[in-house]
């Protein structure tokens, strides 16, 4: 019944989707009221309270300016009938956002704090995206640094301005990769509201948003402003997309041929695949019974079932005994957010506006993560569950332990929960003297970011249950119980047994006992103060010659507490086998973070008309800005912006901008807590196995990273089509002394690869000189820390077409989005290759370096009297395999999905409201599979920061206005 009422409502929407054809024929004899067609120029702009023109990517303030970086218009309208769920999901659909997190674009394998809507401008990183409220920088949601705009007051968003090139010079760190400004209708007065509900069409991902906003004047000057929105997902698990995961894999494809991704043994996908690392009863890796498997229950073992091999050491496929990773991790998060809004203005003269605003949100975020995993402590000989023969084998060979690795999926996953508390609040007051506007405004930002992940082992407890003997009585206990040290037979008095040989072997109250909660907390605090004049000096023979001239302090602040602080090394008395390194939890353990910074600011902008109304010359502009920052942290930056446009004619200009942005470290980069691990691996300068202790820290020395923008393109709105509007922007972004964390290997095969020049070196401790390369000369310390020492350059080409007109009273849309990358190279030190990423697949789907070469939207929309379409083809281009690794299988195909939003206005509710339902992925376009090369089933199959995963899904509401 399920399968037909699909089927049922796929004909229908279809059906509706293609009367776009027969829309504008019908719609002749039907009244609609008339509309001004929205303004087609990719610069629009929207007046604030004080009726100037505000344009966002400039601090000039005139009527009628344009500001020479490229600005990308979507209004809100638009935006929710690609995505109903939210603003964010929206723009993530256009091509200049790739790799954004989200809470079905983000690794739920481990715990990360980028589970929320996290955007990301030209897949640089959504740390080098500048997110804005009504031109006020938003303060971050994670602790690394980041925003979540799914707590921003979507009703009340009339617009957002993505602005597509450097703008630090204007707005300060951050904005490398450009600016995202999320426009406010402050001047909204009546009341609006939505309701709806949403499911996908295998009957999960329920959604739902209900949203009410008002506003009103309390008297002549004084206008308030209200909102309160709640939205929800229940996301979905890996299992429910069973055509995705398929315990898929990329092995190598030559058995004996070398290592996997070479050459010589290029990679493919094979599904129903089995990792010989552990299973889900334990499988035995060392001792004289290697390879011995645990069943189900206990006594039941055998010599493990390998399956039939590939080209990927210990990867078998077919019948096998092998582990792979449950279908029980969550493939989108589950998420559930409260927000409200409020603002005042008060009109205390003619020109002066002085208001008040706060914004405060609750976000709560859920997701399965792998279950426990059992690598650690070894199980001794004498076990108490140990099966009797094998006891025996232990006992003849004079074997005294061997190690047991089991995944305890019997139980169930390890789920992380997540829990925002972000407010913001501004006061300031605006207003023009002298012919001057000038503004003032403080700001305090304040988010407390709460993780818990119960059911994980806690690695003590943990060797203690495992280490299960017999007493003098017959009764199985735990070993340190019977320690002589009266304090270690107090620590672990409450310790009860586990028995691991097998699958549901162990107790419930076995299980009860090794588990804990890990836990952390991140409070961020920001305050902020900016102050601006801007205005014309004096009239030049094309016009008026403006400036903005303004100050900025910022204090930024974090503190980070965690129950299970890497640094703080767990107390191994009284217990067997556990590393003298061991942290408290098996999978997160957290480091502590507690530092502060400053930066004082200042900032001028010009805008000089050259030639107006001349041959070849209907304008000519040239506009620079400079701003210098003085960071407490690593001392004083210049950024600056040189910009122009010429417009030799009616209806087309040229544009171009140069710019020097910078990223400053985050606190989080600056002073995240030292962690410790003592680890193995092969010393590159001696040649030489040994250990090492590596120690991980935040860099107080870090400096801002320094980017170098271009930026050239054409605007086009011919006079012989009117509604007609083109952009076309090359740009090219440099970053330089991007901050990047080496592993430990990577750190020293880099110091060695430059023959101990290298800056990498200075974070190697050895006891002897460079030069001496005997086993002596083993590094006794690694230090593995953030350093200014990578390279990032990409460069493409944006498009943004759109063409708008009336067809009697009703009104056509097009609009055309599309992004080319003809470049994205890293390297990740000086002394290591150059990489090409543009239009790969990469390992894994890493969303900084998953780039598809073109990405692109277009959409249709028809609105009547009666009724509304709207049609949107997205469009992903096609996907190499590679660029590092080699593979044997096909480029990943172009994938296309379409989304319909019909839009009913009933006679009795026209004008003050209006149903809709939406369909997302209409045709239930499955993405193409992508399986990583390291567990079985990892992951949902697919590169998830660039595709879909949900499948078709259905969204219907009301919206109402009055």
């Amino acid at each position: 019944m399920k399968g037909k009422i699909t089927s049922i409502r796929l004909r229908m929407l279809c059906g509706a989707a293609c009367l776009i054809a027969l829309a504008p024929v019908a719609a002749q004899a039907q009244d609609a009221p008339a509309e001004t067609p929205a303004e087609t120029d990719d610069t629009q702009t929207a007046a604030d309270p004080g009726n100037a023109i505000v344009v966002t990517g400039s601090r000039i303030v005139r009527d009628g300016y344009q500001a020479p970086t490229p600005v990308t218009v979507a209004t809100s309208d638009d935006l929710l009938k690609a995505a109903p769920a939210s603003i964010p999901d929206g723009l993530n659909k256009l091509p200049q956002f790739v790799g954004s997190a989200g809470p079905n674009r983000s690794s739920t394998t481990f715990a990360t704090p980028n589970h929320g809507n996290i955007l990301n401008l030209r897949g640089l990183g959504g740390i080098r995206t500048l997110i804005l409220i009504d031109g006020v920088r938003a303060s971050p949601s994670t602790y690394l640094g980041t925003v979540n705009v799914d707590l921003f007051p979507q009703l009340l968003t009339q617009r957002v301005d993505i602005v597509t090139a450097g703008a630090s010079a204007s707005y300060g760190s951050d904005a490398v990769a450009g600016v995202v400004n999320f426009v406010l209708d402050t001047k909204f007065n009546g009341v609006k509201g939505v309701a709806q509900a949403g499911i996908s069409g295998r009957g999960d991902n329920a959604t739902n948003r209900l949203g009410l906003a008002g506003g009103f004047n309390l008297t002549d000057r004084v206008h308030v402003l209200l909102s309160y929105e709640h939205i929800q997902s229940d996301g979905y698990l890996v299992s429910d997309r069973p055509e995705l995961a398929q315990q898929g894999i990329a092995v190598g494809s030559v058995i004996g041929g070398g290592a996997p991704g070479s050459a010589s043994n290029p990679l493919h996908f094979v599904t129903g695949a089995r990792y010989n690392f552990a299973s889900f009863g334990g499988l035995v890796s060392t001792g004289p019974f290697a390879n011995t498997v645990f069943l189900n229950g206990p006594n039941n073992y055998r010599t493990a079932i390998a399956g039939t091999p590939t080209g990927s050491t210990g990867f078998f496929t077919g019948n096998s005994d092998y582990y792979y990773a449950p279908g029980s991790v969550s493939a989108s998060a589950a998420t559930k957010s409260d927000s409200v809004f409020g603002r005042i203005d008060f009109e205390a003269t003619d020109d002066v506006t002085i208001f008040a605003q706060f914004m405060g949100a609750k976000s709560d975020i859920s997701y399965n993560s792998l279950p426990n995993l059992l690598l650690t402590p070894a199980i001794f000989s004498g076990n108490a569950f140990l099966p009797a023969p094998l006891q025996t084998q232990l006992t003849n060979t004079g074997t005294a332990s061997f190690t047991l690795r089991k995944l305890f999926d019997e139980f169930g996953p390890i789920t992380g929960y997540e829990t925002i508390y972000n407010w913001q609040a501004i006061a300031g007051a605006k207003g023009r003297i002298g012919g001057f506007d000038w503004n003032l405004a403080y700001s305090r930002g304040s988010t407390i970011f709460k993780f818990r992940q119960p059911g994980q082992f806690e690695q003590t407890k943990l060797a203690a249950a495992l280490d299960a003997v017999f007493d003098g009585s017959g009764n199985i206990v735990c070993r340190p119980t019977l320690s002589a040290d009266p304090a270690v037979r107090a620590r672990y008095a409450g310790c009860v047994p586990l028995n691991p040989f097998g699958y549901g072997s162990a107790s419930a109250a076995a299980r009860d006992y090794v588990m804990g909660t890990s836990t952390y907390r991140a409070e961020m605090i920001t305050d902020n103060v900016v102050f601006g004049v801007s205005g014309d000096l004096f009239e030049l023979p094309a016009g008026p010659l403006s400036i903005a001239v303004g100050g900025e302090y910022r204090e930024q602040s974090l503190k980070l507490t965690s129950n299970s602080d890497p640094a703080v090394l767990q107390d191994n008395t009284g217990l067997r086998g556990l590393a003298a390194n061991a942290t408290r939890f098996y999978l997160t353990n957290t480091g502590i973070a507690n530092g502060s910074s400053n930066v004082k600011e200042v900032f001028g902008e010009i805008a000089i008309p050259v030639l107006k109304d001349t041959p070849f010359f209907q304008s000519l502009d040239l506009s620079a800005a400079i701003r210098y920052a003085d960071y407490s942290t690593s001392g004083g930056v210049t950024t600056w912006k040189l910009g122009g446009i010429w417009a030799p004619t009616d209806g087309l200009k040229f544009r171009a901008t140069r710019s020097r942005d910078i990223r400053a470290p985050t606190l989080f980069d600056l002073f995240a807590g030292a962690q410790f691990i003592q680890t193995a691996t092969l010393d590159p300068h001696t040649n030489t196995n040994g250990s090492y202790f590596q120690r991980s820290s935040g860099n107080s020395a870090l400096k801002p990273e320094v980017a170098d923008t271009l930026s050239i393109g054409l605007v086009a709105q011919p006079a012989f089509l009117p509604g007609f509007a083109l952009s076309v922007d090359a740009y090219k972004i440099r970053i330089n002394g991007a901050i990047s964390t080496l592993s430990a290997a990577q750190i020293l095969q880099d110091c060695e690869d430059s023959g101990g020049t290298a800056p990498s070196c200075a974070a190697i401790t050895r006891p002897l000189p460079f030069s001496d390369r005997t086993a002596a000369n083993f590094p006794t310390e690694v230090r593995v820390a953030g350093v200014n020492i990578s390279t990032i350059e990409t460069q493409g080409i944006d498009f943004d077409a759109s063409y708008r007109t009336n067809i009697g009273e009703d009104r056509l849309a097009l609009r055309l989005y599309a992004t080319y990358v003809h470049r994205y190279r890293t390297r990740l030190s000086g002394n290591q290759p150059v990489i090409e990423y543009a239009g790969y697949s990469t390992l894994g789907g890493r969303s900084d370096t998953t780039i598809p070469n073109f990405k692109g939207s277009f959409s249709v929309s028809y609105e009547a009297k009666n009724f509304g379409i709207f049609v949107q083809e997205g469009l992903i281009g096609r996907i190499r395999m590679g660029p590092t690794l080699r593979y044997a299988e096909e480029d990943l195909p172009p994938v296309l999905n379409t989304d319909v939003t019909l839009t009913l206005r009933p006679e009795m509710i026209r004008g003050r409201g209006e149903f809709f339902l939406t369909v997302n992925n209409l045709f239930d376009r499955t993405p193409p599979q992508f399986y990583v090369n390291t567990v079985p089933g990892l992951g949902a199959g697919t590169l998830i920061n660039l595709y879909d995963t949900t499948g078709r899904q259905f969204t219907a509401g009301v919206r109402f206005n009055f």
